[in-house]
């Protein structure tokens, strides 16, 4: 009789699919909840992959802008910051004129 009845009550439980199982209970929202919630992770997944190019965009500008200054305009970072004299300055200056 025992047995019985726990059999009962384990046939009485609702079946859960691997899909609710897995994503904790989010499947078993309504239905008009379950398409706002797909549409939300969609969209701060988009969100996510947008910054991340953002990123990336503003990482690759600033250093295309680096290699594409001229080369009296590195001369005159270098003497700037004092990695050549004043001399040399004036010679690779003269060169590159």
């Amino acid at each position: 009789m025992l047995i019985t009845g726990i059999l009962i009550i384990a046939n009485d439980q609702p079946r859960v699919s691997a899909i609710e199982s897995i994503f904790g209970g989010w499947a078993m929202l309504s239905p008009e909840y379950q398409g706002l919630v797909q549409e939300l992770m969609m969209a701060y997944g988009l969100a996510g992959v947008g910054i991340i190019l953002i990123i990336v965009a503003v990482i690759s500008s600033k250093s295309e802008e680096e290699e594409d200054s001229n080369p009296l305009e590195i001369l005159k970072n270098r003497y700037a910051k004092g990695e050549i004299t004043k001399d040399e300055f004036d010679k690779i200056k003269k060169d590159l004129e």
